[in-house]
């Protein structure tokens, strides 16, 4: 005869996964978060009263003017999975907000930024609004070593932000197959051979014989435009800032104007001759072009402020773009 014993089904208990948030739900107040204020306008505090879980959620409050200057709330993650995916989510509550992103970043030993503060949230958080999650999932460059992950009010209203969190998933995505350069119609090549200026390096220290054709071409004109693919295109700002070097040094273009604000650009070339080429830059231009390529173009300015001739920083937007606006009314 035989026994039935009963069977025993051993159930393992679910392992939440690790928040590298550590106060993501402020029930320690804002311990470890840092408030950002470089308008002067803007006041953060733990609010007990209104949350969305726990006990507490931080409060934002910007009022003073429409300044877009970026104020807000940053924790800076020092333990980060490096080449592997994070999913990162908050829950942000608004009132009379008109332009408010989370936004998400990582930087190299160096501090040069790898992923350049990239939105959480799909469109611009602004009006009146009850708690509203955000999330998007990032892959960590294998050569980050910190991030940091912020609320920005880039102009009036309040906010609460509440239950961040930054997860590991895992390891990252495999790095896509290279598909097989397709060769080129035999007719746009020859109308390529005719027409292109061949670069052959996108190093700003590289000689500039290649660009030489540029000077045929630009030989009349007094201003030259610069466009990009999108703000903070790593590639094409590299380019740009060859592209600078080269009109300024073969041929004798003597400023340099950015969509960023008059009075700032014009005030940052003191600071520039100054020898300060982060402060100039976090100074003056809006905080879309605080890339690793835009930050050796400053350095790059910071050279020619020496020479007899220099390159002058200049801007061409009426909109307080850095933090040298607050002197404006002073000035």
């Amino acid at each position: 005869m035989r026994s039935l014993l009963p069977a025993t089904l051993l159930l393992a208990a679910a392992v939440p996964a690790e928040n590298l948030v550590s106060n993501g739900g402020f029930e320690q107040g804002l311990k470890g978060w840092e408030v950002s204020n470089p308008s002067g306008v803007l006041k953060a505090e733990a609010d007990g009263k209104v949350r969305r879980s726990g006990k507490a959620s931080a409060h934002l409050v910007k009022r003073g003017g429409a300044r877009l200057l970026a104020d807000g709330l940053v924790f800076a993650l020092s333990k980060i999975p490096a080449g592997a995916k994070v999913s990162v989510s908050a829950q942000v509550r608004g009132k009379d907000m008109k332009n408010g992103w989370v936004k998400f970043s990582a930087y190299d030993e160096a501090g040069e930024q790898l992923l350049d503060a990239v939105a959480v949230n799909e469109a611009n958080l602004r009006g009146t609004f009850d708690w509203t999650e955000v999330k998007k999932e990032f892959e960590i460059p294998a050569k980050a070593v910190r991030a940091d992950l912020a609320l920005w009010l880039y102009l009036d209203g309040e906010a609460w932000l509440d239950e961040v969190e930054v997860i590991p998933l895992g390891k990252g995505a495999p790095p896509p197959k290279k598909e097989p350069a397709k060769a080129l119609d035999s007719g746009i090549r020859k109308w390529l051979d005719a027409r292109a200026v061949k670069v052959r390096s996108l190093d700003e220290k590289a000689p500039l014989g290649d660009l030489a054709p540029l000077k045929e071409i630009l030989k009349d004109a007094r201003i030259v435009q610069l466009g990009e693919n999108t703000h903070g295109d790593g590639a094409c700002f590299e380019a740009k800032v060859r592209l600078v070097r080269f009109l300024h040094e073969e041929m004798g273009f003597e400023v340099l104007a950015f969509e960023s604000g008059l009075f700032e650009c014009e005030s940052a070339n003191g600071l520039l001759r100054k020898g300060d080429a982060a402060g100039a830059m976090d100074a003056s231009i809006f905080g879309i072009w605080h890339t690793a390529p835009v930050r050796r173009l400053f350095r790059y300015l910071v050279d020619r402020a020496k020479v007899p001739k220099p390159l002058h920083l200049s801007g061409f937007d009426c909109r307080w773009s850095g933090e040298i606006a607050a002197r404006f009314p002073d000035e």
